[in-house]
């Protein structure tokens, strides 16, 4: 044994790991905790912390800790997903925003809603050894300079508001609005660090052609590759018939850069693009990619109320000449909003509503097309794939060609000019 108590085969589990940290802080605690009793104060703070927890963990995020009105939350640990980055600041806008709605009544008195700050930081950590505290209970040890970090941006941070170090902003760069807050001396550290306050998260379909025209290299060994998909194209364009490409292969081998270089080409200079974005964070979101696609179309913003977003959504549909009742009810329920009771939404059933939602997007596809369309969906895993097919199948045969990629990237279909 050694002198902590561990066997030596404990400490060789330690190992070094990239984690995001992310620290949330209640504002005001100190003041609730003055002016309630503990025993009312108690309830409150369990609210706070189930939502907590519940919201972290939905996007993958561990809580390691709660101390009061402190939580440390790791992503990446124990359990390593994609974008851990990206969660980490989805999860925090989401909290931020379900603490606007929390209730916060005791004994028939509400109380202001509670908010927070929030700090994030992503860097290398050591998974030290397990580390016993009292009553025999054992518990991991995370090491780092990375845990003190979003500790202390978190203070940075405005009420409400989320600060991230640059090293957090590079990771999600073009996923979300930023502002400066400048270079900041952080006790502790001898070093500065340069921190942001994340405003808002950009629409879904920004993600891929950003972060690849960002760092995109000559494409070599793709060519026979691109010009029999062109040669497709140019079928399309005549009209004269369907046809299907399959872009197949691993994660990670270049089928959305390959989808980026064909979109760049002269060939497809007078064709309309429409794409959406899935995502592995909203696997078990139910048409999150049409979702996706309404909302950055109809011009929704994360912090627009639920009213602003009704009349964005009717003026968007005024443009395409389908403002009815029904519709903004279809396109509600796509963006998880809530909807009237007697609409088409709340009582039909699962099937007859998937149907309705499906024909309009359809519509959307269709109208008024003057040039070519080419409708692409990015990192598309079988259930996505599959619903989308659906979608696409419902369009007139002589319109239709579809691109799949079968791993998580490509789906696109592309109809010729309508006369």
């Amino acid at each position: 044994m050694s002198e902590f108590g561990a066997s030596a085969s404990g400490q060789e589990a330690s190992h070094r790991r990239f984690l995001t940290i992310e620290f949330i802080d209640l504002v005001g605690s100190t003041d609730l905790a003055e002016s309630l009793d503990p025993e009312d104060l108690g309830p409150l703070l369990r609210r706070y912390h189930r939502l907590a927890l519940s919201v972290m963990e939905r996007f993958g995020g561990f809580v390691a800790q709660v101390f009061g009105d402190g939580i440390l939350v790791y992503f990446g640990y124990p359990t390593a997903h994609e974008h851990e980055a990206e969660r980490a600041v989805r999860a925090a806008l989401a909290l931020l925003q379900q603490l606007r709605t929390l209730d916060t009544n005791v004994h028939g008195k509400t109380l202001p809603r509670f908010e927070a700050r929030i700090g994030i930081h992503s860097g290398l950590v050591v998974i030290a050894q397990a580390l016993q505290v009292s009553a025999g209970v054992s518990r991991h040890d995370v090491v780092g300079e990375a845990i003190n970090l979003a500790a202390r941006l978190q203070a940075e941070a405005a009420p409400g508001g989320i600060a991230i170090s640059q090293e957090t902003m590079e990771l999600v760069e073009g996923l979300f609005a930023f502002r400066s807050l400048g270079i900041k001396s952080v006790k502790g550290l001898l070093r500065k660090v340069e921190v942001y306050e994340v405003l808002r998260a950009l629409p879904g379909t920004k993600r891929t052609e950003f972060r690849l025209r960002r760092g995109a290299t000559r494409m070599v060994g793709r060519e026979s590759a691109i010009e029999r998909i062109l040669s497709c194209w140019s079928a399309v364009k005549d009209g004269s018939r369907c046809q299907t490409i399959a872009v197949v292969g691993d994660a990670g081998v270049g089928k959305t850069r390959l989808m980026l270089e064909l979109s760049g080409r002269p060939e497809s200079v007078d064709a309309t693009l429409l794409q959406a974005q899935c995502h592995e964070i909203f696997a078990s979101t139910p048409m999150y990619p049409l979702g996706a696609f309404l909302w950055a179309r109809a011009g929704l913003l994360a912090d627009d109320e639920e009213s602003v977003r009704y009349d964005k959504i009717s003026s968007y549909l005024e443009e395409l000449g389908r403002n009815t009742v029904e519709n903004r009810d279809l396109v509600a329920g796509l963006l998880g909003m809530a909807v009237p009771a007697d609409s088409i939404g709340a009582a039909a059933t699962p099937q007859l509503l998937k149907r309705a939602q499906f024909e309009f997007v359809v519509s959307i596809i269709k109208y008024r097309r003057i040039s070519p369309v080419v409708f692409s969906l990015l990192s598309a895993t079988r259930r996505r794939k599959s619903a989308a097919i659906s979608t696409i199948s419902m369009l007139p045969r002589a319109h239709r060609t579809k691109l799949l990629s079968s791993s998580a990237t490509f789906l696109a279909r592309a109809c010729p000019r309508r006369s």
